[in-house]
């Protein structure tokens, strides 16, 4: 797939173009619910997110490949620079689909038949959408940091790894929106990004509920990746 030749390139030569594109898909992704329902989107805009993370594994491997321990110790702050990458990229991906699909709570404003100066009324609505989407990258983090740890650390980097990253990855992914589950400020999994179309999908979830459908969609673009 030619986004993730690119995407391995543009990591070692244009980070921030690899960053621009991973905030993009998760854009995508928050378009794939209502009112736009572009549902087929789904299954490619995690993609980025995935080879992102991947990809901050291999610089690593060569990275470490390529230094001495003289050059190590010149260089202290070079492992911590490089792990920065992948939570970065989560944060970035999280707000572009949170901030999109969670667009309609700004429709509180105007709260000014309550009584509510207008200003104050842009600030309440703003303020709700900022704390849920930056809790949502709270778990994004956590997403991207689990899975590249794992990998570095058990998952070396070969074709025979690669289905076993893609299922500890989505393991993790549910076990994370799982606990999220439990908080107050939880936002439908991904299962609402096929609802009401891709109705062949959704009968998953009489399995074990949306989780399944969640966990579909994210091996699908682990896959791809």
């Amino acid at each position: 797939m030619w986004v993730v030749s690119w995407m391995n390139k543009a990591i070692a030569n244009q980070p921030w173009a690899a960053l621009l594109l991973v905030f993009g898909s998760g854009v995508a992704m928050g378009l794939t619910t209502a009112p736009t329902n572009w549902w087929i989107l789904a299954w490619v805009a995690q993609v980025p997110l995935w080879v992102l993370v991947y990809g901050d594994q291999q610089s690593r491997q060569r990275e470490q490949g390529r230094q001495t321990d003289q050059s190590k110790i010149q260089n202290p702050k070079s492992k911590i620079q490089n792990s920065v990458h992948p939570i970065l990229a989560a944060v970035l991906w999280s707000i572009g689909y949170y901030g999109t699909t969670l667009s309609w709570i700004t429709g509180l404003h105007p709260l000014t038949w309550m009584g509510i100066p207008w200003v104050a009324s842009v600030a309440i609505a703003s303020t709700c959408w900022l704390l849920i989407v930056l809790w949502g990258c709270v778990w994004g983090g956590f997403w991207a940091m689990g899975l590249s740890m794992v990998s570095q650390r058990w998952l070396p980097m070969s074709q025979t790894f690669g289905f076993a990253r893609v299922l500890v990855g989505t393991a993790l992914w549910c076990g994370l929106d799982t606990l999220w589950n439990h908080g107050i400020l939880y936002w439908p999994t991904f299962a609402l990004t096929q609802s009401p179309h891709n109705l062949w999908l959704l009968q998953l979830n009489q399995l074990s509920g949306p989780m399944t459908t969640t966990a579909v969609i994210v091996a699908v673009n682990g896959l791809i990746a």
